[in-house]
């Protein structure tokens, strides 16, 4: 038997030396946490959020969120949908919805959660859709009516009031800005939708004035069904002005931990311990919500999600200085 000599040993130690050195850097190397300041940073206007469940079936359930401590006067209302939901209890908010919501009632927003489905699928889409319009507009009745922060308004009286969600509810927001005045809802400012298409063909019912942020994730799992029509679903805002829409795309980044991945779920807060909230959502899905919100309202912010191709794209920088892989400008 050929035994190797000591340079092939010491060789092969040296190597694996180096290998494990590798190894151990690369695990060391950590994801941004939550920044300090912007849009999507710990800035908060508020410590505090209150909670309430409203309804008992399909027909008007929704919960509210509102800034606490201190509470203040009047806020702009943001009406978030989540995705297709197949929980047998669908009263519960979705776990990793509960970030984001903090995040932004914190910043100094209502948000509104409606429960569209329950136990699954139960309706069709239109009907779903129909229903959901109605329960938007049971919580605006009780947020002007009952004892809550007041909504917002502008100089002639309508109320501030923007759209978001995911998959599904992507689909679902751009169906109600652009179908808003046939289902006897309020004019909303501006909408988001994450990973989620258009159901119809002509998106001409949103307004020319409404901001737009639509949001792909770079490793999707359903890009066969959701990237065409989420294509066409920008093909169909040619009427929004350039300077009022956005079509970016988050990416996935593995250089160190927490991995960073990009896929159909981004939009949720990672569930995965040890940490619930992570780089996707500080700088993706917090940070780009929040500041179409921000620049619509108040002005502010408006370069992270429009105006600015550098601040848009940026996501923070590993623990070794690393940038993380920037927002795709689409």
């Amino acid at each position: 038997m050929n035994l190797p000599d000591k340079t092939t040993i010491a060789g092969m130690v040296t190597c694996l030396f180096i290998c494990m050195l590798a190894t151990f850097a690369t695990a060391q190397v950590t994801a941004p946490g939550q920044p300090a300041y912007g849009p999507g940073g710990t800035g908060y206007a508020h410590a505090a959020v209150d909670s309430m469940f409203f309804g008992s079936d399909i027909t008007d359930i929704y919960w509210l969120f509102e800034p606490s401590a201190p509470k203040p006067d009047s806020v702009p209302v943001i009406v978030l949908f989540h995705g297709n939901n197949q929980s047998p209890d669908s009263t519960k908010v979705t776990i990793g919805h509960m970030g984001l919501i903090r995040h932004l009632v914190r910043t100094g927003y209502t948000v509104i959660y409606p429960l569209y489905q329950y136990g699954g699928n139960t309706l069709p889409y239109n009907p779903m859709l129909n229903n959901t319009a109605n329960v938007v507009n049971l919580a605006l009745t009780e947020l002007t009516n009952g004892n809550h922060v007041e909504p917002k308004r502008h100089g002639d009286g309508r109320m501030m009031i923007a759209l978001i969600g995911h998959s599904r509810g992507g689909r679902m927001s751009f169906d109600l800005a652009n179908n808003y005045q046939s289902l006897g809802l309020p004019k909303f400012d501006a909408m988001a939708s994450f990973m989620g298409s258009a159901g119809y063909l002509s998106m001409d019912g949103i307004p020319t004035d409404t901001r737009v942020l639509l949001v792909r994730a770079e490793h999707d799992a359903y890009v066969d069904v959701t990237l065409e029509s989420m294509e066409a679903a920008w093909d169909s805002l040619d009427h929004i002005p350039c300077t009022h829409k956005s079509y970016l795309q988050v990416n996935s980044d593995s250089l160190g931990m927490p991995v960073l991945t990009a896929d159909h779920f981004f939009f949720f807060s990672n569930l995965q311990p040890p940490s619930i909230t992570n780089t996707l959502d500080f700088y993706g899905s917090w940070r780009l919500a929040t500041a179409l919100f921000n620049c619509t309202f108040f002005g502010n912010d408006c370069d992270h999600w429009h105006d600015d191709l550098d601040s848009i794209s940026y996501m923070g920088r590993w623990s070794n200085s690393t940038p993380v892989a920037p927002v795709t400008i689409l």
